[in-house]
């Protein structure tokens, strides 16, 4: 059960940073200078391992 509970966490975080990033997309999406600063955000993101503990 514990499982489920981790994944369902997880995929609620995901829906969220594609939401987030998908209004970015739409306020930058034809200025170029924008869609580079998004582009810059997105390189510097940096991965964190998920973790079973809720």
């Amino acid at each position: 059960m514990q499982c489920f509970d981790w994944f369902v966490k997880e995929q609620g975080e995901e829906e969220k940073n594609a939401d987030d990033l998908i209004k970015k997309y739409k306020l930058f999406g034809h200025d170029p200078k924008g869609l580079y600063a998004l582009n810059q955000e997105l390189l510097g993101r940096v991965y964190t391992a998920p973790s079973l503990v809720l």
